[in-house]
């Protein structure tokens, strides 16, 4: 029955024809006197005027029928949610004719009938002999064997008692109707007086002769499989009615009235549902409650019992919702195994071919999870017994427990569920066989127990949808399942602690159609490459999906490729390996076959002059021909050119070393394509050229055009990329997006892109500007230059004025130029720019990283701001005095006594509010003192976020002009000296008088580093002083201890030491560990500190641990472990030189939080590989941990996800 609140909702009946694709959607409405769902049959003989009967396949379906089982009116049919119906056309015969035909017949056979009745009634039964007349129908008795009709086959799941198909006998009655709905009329013997649209056709107008008798003997009352006879109820009653009440009624009991009230997910599913194996009679503990008829004297007589039609249900359902899954295509660089299972690894002895019923139908919370693939094989030449997808199982499957899987479940639980249901139930699209039912018992059980964990654990399932429809307790609609996509392949393979994100049993592979699938290995390489083996002469290999083929001679090279590209259309990667060298004519000869191969990916190595090149090359390297056929070859998604690489083994080749090849620009390649479905079909093309100018034009002509294009880049030495043009995709808005490059011959560039309304971006390094060429086009974004004042300031302003998309320019300036004043001679410019982003200076050092001045939003002075990494040589003193109220991060080496000077009073109280966020000093103990000096002032002066100290990796003299200063020392004599206490107080000597010569670098520092303790956020030595540092904090006392913002620490030479033998280190750790624990506890549990926690109340955690070179000892690695916070903790990093112990390992593992709190890298290593037992008990630990992408753990070299 129809509720109020659905009988709002609209609804569509879908039939097909045979002529037509598409279904035709009739409205549904609702019955006035039965109140039930159904299709006016007015609507449809409006739609077909020829329509004689309507059927889903060879099931017909009959008009709707009231209590008496006569045609209630308006006459129409049921709603059959989510099935498209067959109309059937024929010629209608006169209803006069049909009404006599009907008649006579309809006595005949209850004479017939009722004579046999009543002379083999007994006491044990009776008889029912059926006459055979014309047209045969085969009534199912048993309903758990197939149809003989393949075109009604229907599959069923384990859990509702699956079983194999088995071909039993069937009892056969030939009427003489063509449609069970006259036989229906027939067995009643009465037509109705009401009736006036008689429109089903008999196939003859006489009655023949019957050709056998079928006896079936059956008990009063009793039903058989499906079909129930009831015994006549008086003797007079029958002979009255002329007949015997066995009563046939070709409609659903009150199980159908609940199903057609379930309305399909709103899916354009064109295709019908092909035909799967007919189950067994379901189990009823798995299989939704169904409704029957307690009174009713009439039960279905139908080709499919009420469990199998809700099976038939559920299986459009799962067909419906998986729909995008099935009709799911990869290219090959987008591939990935789209149909991910997860079944619960049962334990001895508790799976077994028994159903589980509601009460056992449960996993436990220990229960682990065996990750599994479907092999996408369908319609893919293989073995007998693999002609549909499939699970693919063998031993590098990897097993998960259910804490691993609750951080991906939530976004992969509903495409989890769908793919258990496709294998429970089959699935197919069209007339292919996608996936047929899984019929063995013990995976059939696996699969009913992980489709109820997820669903108890929110996840929709098609069975508890069609459960919620027939209990009344949910009105949802059932969403369509998203498709994987290829992170979350990798997030899943990843929580499994595995490095490959993929089966080692299954391989790309390609089909004739373009689109790349996985598959196991009894489908790679099928028997069409199989004979191509030995006409190759066994120079072919299949390893990770790959072709790989050596050629040593021309002649073989030429033989090999025409055998290719006729015999391998499927072919995923070839590997090519020339090992003869090509004259141009070789190469034009090899381009041609390129243009004919269907691999998806080409890989050739060959010998290639990177030094000299090939002056008559247009590119400079040679192989015109071979990359032009490639550029031009549309079924080629990935092509690499390459000399041959060291040591190169290609048996070796691993599928994620394919996909890096293809993705980047390898070492010694001078050519690489990759075409992307995605972007129209566009490729990206890098090369290596030796002159850019007149590469670009000899690639427009190789490509056809630049619209065939969506990045193009040049590279000199193989690795940066001086040139890289972004060609505008279509339709994406930009005006002249749209414009295709026809007249690619001309060689005019700038006409083209003028055309296109500058709409292109590209980005150039350039060493010199020698051609005008790149300043005409106009459509500049990105811009490195070499710069001089004197020579380049015009052609540098004609840039900036005619390329209004320009957002990065950076100027090389070789000559040591004031780098404030370049900016000030472009202010104007970059001020009313209309896109300018940043606009930079760099100096170029020998031997010494670069110094960058840079300022961001130059045409916004209310947003600018500037960065600054300098030099003691570099001309900052300007820089300082004009933009220190704007500098943001501050980066200074070794800077001079009188730049810091100046840098002292610019950043003065009365200079008003800075900018600066963060302060990096680099090798602190090489600078003077008083250059220390003036750094400490400003930073106790002013509330900076970040301020790192980093010492000199090896000890360095600074390289002084002449006429300067040597450095000013301070005391060596360091017992005694104070200096301020973070309250920017100076300091105070012991003897009152500084000294003349050199002080001691650690010296310096540890006076420097106690000033600005309370403001010091990071800390970093390399240069193996830090235990002469600690040394001289500690002659401090508890006082040194006050670095409350100390967030980083990293050491990286050798201690000299253990860890803790420098006891100011441990109490600076134990001291910033005291904020964390209850100030009533006084010290740390285990400690015995004595530190008073109010004065460390302010502490600010360790984040960021690295230490190297060092041993520590077992007992230091417990009260390490006690002093860091690992939920604060970001990076923790330790290179030991001892031995680190298992206790500690597991003890390290036990400290670390369950979701790992804020950890990005962990890294323990001590020179050594763990034991089984040590790397199984960890992998146990991190097991049961959430560990996120974003998260590196490796111990000993052991690798954790």
């Amino acid at each position: 029955m129809v509720d109020d609140q659905r009988a709002s909702e609209t609804y569509f009946q879908a039939f097909r024809v045979p002529d037509e694709k598409e279904p035709v959607q009739i409205p549904v409405v609702i019955h006035p006197t039965l109140n039930q769902l159904y299709v006016l049959w007015s609507d449809i003989s409006d739609c077909f005027p020829k329509a004689t009967r309507v059927q889903f396949k060879d099931v017909y379906v009959p008009k709707l029928k009231d209590a008496r089982l006569y045609r209630a009116k308006p006459h129409g049919i049921r709603y059959h949610p989510g099935i498209v119906l067959d109309v059937v056309y024929g010629e209608r015969a006169s209803k006069k004719a049909s009404m006599a035909r009907s008649s006579a017949v309809g006595q005949e056979s209850v004479v017939s009938m009722s004579t046999h009745a009543k002379a083999d009634r007994g006491v044990e039964g009776r008889t029912v002999r059926h006459r055979e007349s014309l047209d045969r129908i085969e009534v199912n008795w048993d309903a758990a064997r197939p149809s003989s009709n393949d075109e009604l086959s229907i599959g069923e799941d384990d859990a509702l008692g699956v079983g194999d198909s088995g071909d039993q006998g069937s009892t056969t009655i030939e009427p003489s109707c063509e449609t069970a709905e006259q036989d229906n009329c027939i067995a009643s013997g009465v037509v109705a007086a009401d009736d006036e649209d008689m429109d089903i056709t008999c196939s003859n107008d006489t009655v023949q002769k019957p050709e056998f008798e079928t006896e079936v003997p059956v008990g009063a009352g009793t039903e058989v499989k499906g079909v129930v006879v009831t015994e006549t109820k008086t003797k007079a009653e029958a002979e009255e009615k002329g007949e015997v009440e066995v009563e046939v009624e070709a409609e659903s009991t009150q199980v159908g009235d609940h199903l057609a009230t379930i309305q399909q997910p709103t899916l354009n599913h064109k295709a019908s549902v092909p035909a799967l194996p007919l189950p067994t009679p379901p189990d009823k503990g798995d299989v939704p409650e169904l409704a029957t008829t307690a009174d009713s004297t009439a039960q279905v007589l139908h080709t499919t019992t009420a469990d199998q039609e809700s099976y038939l249900r559920i299986s459009e359902l799962v067909a419906n919702r998986v729909k995008d899954i099935l009709d799911l295509r990869f290219s090959w660089w987008n591939s990935h195994p789209k149909y991910l299972c997860l079944l619960p690894v049962l334990t001895t002895g508790s799976s077994t071919a028994t159903e589980p019923g509601d009460t056992d139908d449960r996993i436990d919370n220990d229960t682990k999870f065996q990750i599994s693939y479907l092999c996408d094989c369908s319609n893919i030449t293989a073995k007998e017994d693999h002609r549909s997808a499939h699970l693919v199982f063998d031993n590098n499957l990897a097993i998960v427990t259910q804490g691993q899987l609750m951080t991906t479940l939530p976004r992969i639980g509903e495409l989890v569920v769908a793919v258990l249901e496709m294998v429970k139930y089959g699935v197919g699209l069209g007339d292919i066989v996608m996936i047929s039912p899984e019929t063995n018992p013990d995976i059939r059980h696996r699969l009913s127990l992980a489709i109820r964990f997820f669903e108890a654990k929110g996840f929709q399932s098609c069975e508890k949808y069609v459960r919620d429809m027939l209990a009344g307790s949910s009105t949802d609609m059932l969403s369509p399942v998203t498709p994987i996509s290829q992170d979350q392949v990798h997030e899943v393979w990843r929580i499994a602690k595995r490095k490959r994100w993929v089966p080692p049993s299954m391989k790309p592979q390609r089909t004739a159609e373009g689109d790349v699938r996985w598959t196991c290995l009894q489908h790679q390489f099928p028997t069409m490459l199989a004979e191509s083996r030995d006409a190759l002469n066994g120079y072919l290999t299949d390893e990770e999906g790959a072709v790989v083929i050596s050629i040593s001679s021309l002649q073989r090279a030429r033989d090999v490729f025409l055998r290719l590209s006729e015999m391998l259309p499927m072919l995923s990667i070839l590997r090519l390996s020339l090992q003869c060298e090509l004259t141009p004519d070789d190469d034009r000869v090899l381009g041609d076959a390129i243009g004919r191969l269907s691999a998806a990916a080409v890989d050739i190595t060959a010998q290639i002059n990177m030094v000299q090149g090939q002056p008559d090359s247009e590119l400079g390297y040679g192989f015109d021909s071979l990359i032009t056929a490639a550029l031009r070859n549309p079924k080629l998604e990935a092509f690499v050119l390459r000399s041959p690489p060291p040591d190169d083994d290609h048996k070796n080749y691993t599928v994620d070393d394919i996909v890096d090849s293809f993705a980047s620009f390898p070492s010694g390649a001078i050519a690489t394509m990759s075409r992307w479905t995605g972007d129209d079909n566009r490729m990206k093309v890098t090369l290596r050229v030796a002159n850019d100018a007149t590469a670009v034009k000899a690639v427009r002509r190789m490509a056809q055009g630049f619209h065939n294009l969506s990045q193009l880049e040049f590279t000199r030495d193989g690795f940066d990329k001086e040139f890289t043009i972004t060609f505008a995709a279509p339709g994406s808005g930009k005006p002249g997006s749209d414009i295709e490059d026809t007249d690619y011959n001309s060689g005019d560039l700038a006409a083209f892109f003028e055309s296109r309304q500058w709409c292109d971006e590209m980005q150039c390094v350039f060493d010199v500007i020698s051609d005008g060429l790149y300043l005409q086009l106009r459509c500049l974004t990105e811009l490195t230059m070499i710069f001089t004042m004197a020579l380049d300031r015009a052609t540098v302003r004609g840039l900036i004025k005619m390329n209004k998309g320009l957002k990065s320019l950076v100027l090389c300036n070789v000559m040591h130029d004031d780098p404030s004043q370049i900016f000030e001679t472009f202010k104007s410019l970059l001020s009313n720019h209309p896109s300018m982003e940043t606009f930079k200076v760099q100096q170029i050092h020998d031997g010494r990283p670069p110094s960058v001045f840079t300022w961001t939003n130059p045409s916004d002075p209310a947003k600018m701001t500037v960065e600054i990494s300098c030099l003691g040589h570099d001309k900052v003193q300007a820089m300082f005095q004009r933009y220190a109220p704007l500098i943001e991060n501050l980066q200074i080496q070794q800077l001079l006594r009188d730049d810091t000077a100046v840098l002292e009073k610019s950043f003065r109280l009365k200079k008003g509010p800075m900018a600066l966020r963060r302060f990096t000093i680099l090798w602190a103990d090489s600078m003077e003192e008083s250059v220390l000096n003036d750094l400490k002032t400003i930073i106790l002066r002013r509330d900076v976020d970040e301020i790192i100290i980093q010492s000199a990796a090896v000890a360095l003299t600074p390289s002084l002009p002449k006429g300067s200063e040597s450095r000013v020392s301070g005391s060596n004599a360091r017992k005694g000296s104070r200096f301020g206490d973070g309250n920017n107080k100076g300091v105070s000597k012991a003897n009152g008088s500084s000294s003349s010569t050199l002080a001691d670098p650690d010296s310096v520092l540890a006076d420097f580093v106690f000033a600005i303790r309370s403001k010091l956020t990071s800390l970093a030595l390399y240069d193996g002083s830090q235990c002469r540092l600690f040394d001289i904090l500690g002659s401090w006392e508890e006082e040194s201890l006050d670095m409350p913002r100390l967030r980083s620490i990293e050491f990286t030479r050798d201690w000299g030491t253990t860890l803790f033998g420098c006891t100011w280190f441990e109490r600076l750790l134990r001291s910033k560990r005291l904020a964390h624990f209850d100030p009533s506890s006084g010290a740390i549990p285990g400690t015995g500190s004595t530190l008073q926690l109010s004065k460390f109340a302010r502490a600010e955690a360790i984040t960021s641990f690295r230490v190297s070179h060092v041993v520590i000892l077992r007992e230091e690695w417990d009260r390490l472990l006690l002093y860091l916070d690992f939920s604060q903790l970001e990076c923790f990093t330790v290179f030991q030189k001892n031995d680190v112990k298992m206790q500690t390992l597991l003890k390290l593992a036990d400290t670390i939080p369950a979701d790992c709190g804020r950890i990005t890298k962990l890294i323990i290593f001590d020179g050594h590989v763990s034991s089984d037992k040590v790397s199984d008990a960890l992998s146990e630990k991190f097991q049961r941990k959430t560990i996120g992408s974003q998260v590196s753990i490796s111990i000993r070299g052991q690798t954790f996800y």
